[in-house]
């Protein structure tokens, strides 16, 4: 299999899904680093600009993209893909390779209406222009690089709301409620974070001297921008104890509260222990029991941990035995819709939905509440998400306040700031934290 079949294969299996995608690897199995190259820009642009391509798909089929098989709507998809957002792939190539994957499908009925689609794109997008500025709405297509491609016909839907999601790639349920509860400037600030994938940004608060890679200081002391993320730089970044991924967003929960001295800190949905490195780091005196119930995150969870001298991972029944009563700190970095890192997290952008949004925050209330017995007498909650969804947010916080008498303090929201035109040393994840203390 090569680079093409691959993604066209990856996307098929997300198209029987959609909108509940998950996370893939579409370059796994192929030995060419050109091909896995291929294989995951193609799979990460289709991903990205999904709701983009339906639209203009839309508008040449006869039935809408969401109709069609799943294997006839990953060729329209990563067709148009490479004919509108990746032009190093020539035309020709992308048409007849797109189609042939078709056909070896056994789709020899649709695979004459993808060719005849294709092509009719491949004339719009010739015909299309670079612009440093924006156009007519319906004409005008943002792109990674902060320019705009400004179509000869209209592209995108005519009613506003439509236009705005579509031309980003958002769910319209999604950007309605960022326009409703915020600014214009800040639903634009969203939307462009949301477009293009982040930068890898690291902390390293004790510097970078020996980095195999360049690095960039970012505007928030203490991280870092790489360049690049290969074998070479995981491995040595993996012998500094002082350094670990993290966005400045992500990082600031912890920093919040750093004038305080706990001695026991859970750490309840650790998941590999990102925010656990950072608890050990930013209270040395503490002992710290960090736990998660998915089998994975806890098996590297212990692997990481293995050996600490304060950090423990325990099983959640462990903590509940070992933690009760005396936790003077409690961290939750709960589940969450992601909403504020849709840069990182391409497939959570699409689960934005009333009914997802609702199952979230059940989940996390009772995460809240199961928390509780874990507080010693004076100790507080550290609640953060990487959501900006109010519902999750400021609403768990109010819940919590009214419903079990937990205060509210240090509460911080932050909203995504990157993408087209912003420099990665500037960029931020959205993200939000509470103290909820008795």
């Amino acid at each position: 299999m090569d680079g093409r079949s691959a993604a066209l294969a990856a996307v098929a299996r997300q198209a029987r899904d959609f909108p509940a995608l998950r996370p893939a690897e579409p370059e796994s199995g192929l030995d060419d680093p050109r091909e896995r190259h291929l294989a995951r820009a193609m799979y990460d642009t289709t991903l990205r600009r999904w709701l983009t391509l339906a639209a203009m798909l839309d508008r040449r089929l006869r039935r809408p993209l969401h109709e069609t098989d799943a294997d006839t709507a990953s060729a329209l998809l990563v067709g148009a893909a490479q004919l509108w957002f990746l032009d190093r792939i020539p035309p020709h190539a992308a048409i007849d390779s797109t189609v042939e994957w078709l056909k070896g499908r056994g789709k020899y009925r649709t695979s004459g209406v993808v060719n005849a689609v294709l092509r009719r794109m491949a004339e719009a997008r010739a015909a299309a222009v670079l612009s440093e500025q924006p156009a007519e709405p319906t004409r005008s297509l943002p792109l990674d690089d902060g320019r705009w491609l400004i179509t000869a016909e209209a592209e995108l839907p005519e009613d506003a709301l439509s236009c705005r999601a579509s031309a980003w790639s958002l769910p319209e349920n999604l950007v309605r409620r960022i326009c409703h509860e915020r600014s214009d400037d800040a639903a634009d600030a969203f939307c462009r974070a949301a477009l293009a994938a982040a930068p890898l940004i690291v902390r390293a608060p004790a510097g970078i001297d020996g980095s195999p890679v360049a690095m960039k200081p970012h505007e928030h002391a203490g991280h870092y921008v790489a360049e690049r993320a290969d074998g070479v730089f995981f491995e040595w970044m993996r012998e500094q104890p002082g350094m670990w991924v993290q966005d400045p967003s992500s990082s600031g929960a912890v920093d919040s509260i750093r004038d305080r001295s706990p001695r026991v800190i859970a750490d309840v949905c650790a998941g590999v222990g990102t925010k656990t490195r950072q608890l050990a780091e930013a209270f040395p005196g503490a002992e710290v029991l960090a736990s998660d119930t998915d089998k994975k995150r806890f098996a590297e969870l212990r692997r990481v941990f293995d050996g600490h001298e304060r950090v423990r991972v325990v099983s959640r029944d462990e903590l509940a035995s070992e933690g009760l009563g005396r936790c003077d700190l409690v961290l939750l970095d709960v589940p969450c819709s992601n909403s504020g890192v849709l840069s990182r997290r391409v497939e959570a952008r699409y689960r934005t939905g009333d009914r997802e949004l609702k199952r979230m925050r059940d989940l996390q209330r009772q995460i809240v509440a199961d928390a509780i017995p874990l507080l010693a007498p004076s100790g507080a909650i550290l609640y953060a998400t990487c959501s900006v969804e109010r519902i999750e947010n400021e609403g768990i916080a109010e819940w919590a306040e009214r419903w079990h008498g937990l205060k509210r303090e240090l509460e911080r929201s932050v909203w995504p700031l990157g993408g087209p035109g912003v420099s990665a040393t500037h960029h931020r994840d959205g993200a939000y934290s509470v103290l909820l203390r008795r």
